[in-house]
């Protein structure tokens, strides 16, 4: 079997697209709506399932399964930390600007409203974490969805280095 994995792994150097594959510890991965350039699965977070997408990023492909492996096994910490990452970079902005804003009415009219001041640990409790992606041998990024709290805004934590985590970029979108 791990002679099979190898062979379904150098053919990530070629033109080929990418075929499935069963990971021993990602599970199956596969092309997804027709992209052969990522393989998508998913592995367990606590008592949920985060989406898995690993590409090679002009390098091999192994080396980019080899990261999701051991981000898959650190998962809870590594979603830990980057929580707190998203908090240092984003909680003041909550607290000041984002909770605040205007629903419209099924009549019409607008009604503003005000989300509650969250804590740390508050607003950590409120990311959710949706995909682990690794992209070539070192770059990590762990994606997180809003939970419905942050007007649309989504967060993403970037690591350069891989588990290190000490090249680390927070961005938030929406």
């Amino acid at each position: 079997m791990l002679n099979r994995f190898k062979q379904l792994i150098n053919l990530s150097l070629t033109d080929e697209p990418l075929q499935p594959l069963d990971h021993p510890i990602l599970g199956r991965l596969a092309p997804q709506d027709g992209d052969s350039t990522a393989l998508v699965g998913q592995v367990a977070c606590g008592a949920r399932t985060v989406a898995v997408r690993v590409s090679a990023d002009d390098s091999e492909l192994l080396a980019a399964l080899e990261l999701a492996a051991q981000a898959a096994q650190s998962i809870l910490v590594l979603d830990l930390k980057s929580r707190k990452l998203v908090a240092d970079a984003s909680l003041k902005h909550y607290n000041e600007q984002w909770r605040f804003g205007t629903s419209m009415m099924a009549d019409g009219s607008a009604r503003a409203f005000e989300a509650p001041l969250l804590s740390e640990a508050d607003f950590c409790d409120k990311l959710q974490l949706d995909t682990i992606e690794t992209s070539g041998a070192s770059c990590l990024t762990l994606w997180y969805s809003n939970a419905g709290l942050f007007l649309g805004r989504s967060h993403n934590v970037s690591s350069f280095d891989g588990l290190a985590m000490n090249d680390v970029h927070v961005s938030t979108f929406g």
